[in-house]
């Protein structure tokens, strides 16, 4: 988990657990007008940077699901506390990879319209800074160092009933640093319900 700036050890994880409350249906599984499921676009949108070597390999932080990871051909790495959001899944991909990267890259699973460039800028960034990078007002994606601070303080908020479980809360521990980019750009646009998926579909 020792941070090697000379051959940094970055795994991508999609972050796809969510209970997509708003939307009424799993996230993930929602189909683009090419019938392929967001949650497949995601994985193709880091491929790429598994392919040229920038990430070692990419997971998604899901249940288990036998089809789908045959279909996709990567882990799926499930939570180990239930119900805790974002935090939850971060915990458990850190807990589970600290001894094969030195880094993560977490993309969530409804973000349409972002592309490999996107995330290659977040993790040359960085990898420059050496701490944790997020866009501008956007606290996911997130390229985030794995480190004993980040365990310990994600595991003292999980384990008390009043811990902060926002992502922001983290990323303040963490002293992180935000890239500005052009927010004309709509890489960041998110689907949270049904309207704003239909509306997406359109510019797809």
């Amino acid at each position: 988990m020792g941070m090697q700036s000379d051959n940094p050890r970055v795994v991508a994880a999609v972050l796809a657990g969510g209970l997509s409350s708003r939307m009424g249906m799993d996230k993930a599984l929602l189909l683009d007008n090419q019938q392929r499921s967001q949650l497949q676009r995601a994985c193709a949108v880091v491929e790429p940077l598994v392919a040229d070597g920038v990430i070692q390999k990419m997971v998604v932080s899901r249940a288990l699901n036998p089809a789908e990871q045959q279909l996709l051909g990567c882990e799926f790495i499930p939570d180990l506390v239930e119900e805790k959001g974002p935090l939850g899944a971060i915990y458990s991909l850190a807990q589970s990879l600290k001894n094969q990267c030195d880094y993560l890259l977490l993309l969530p699973v409804d973000l349409p319209f972002i592309q490999s460039s996107n995330l290659n800028t977040l993790i040359g960034q960085g990898l420059k800074k050496q701490s944790a990078c997020f866009y501008q007002n956007h606290f996911l994606p997130l390229f985030l160092p794995l480190s004993e601070q980040l365990l310990e303080y994600l595991s003292l908020q999980l384990s008390h009933a009043e811990g902060n479980l926002r992502v922001r809360g983290l990323l303040t521990e963490l002293g992180s640093q935000a890239i500005t980019y052009n927010e004309d750009e709509k890489f960041l646009t998110n689907a949270n319900t049904p309207e704003q998926w239909q509306a997406i579909q359109k510019q797809i």
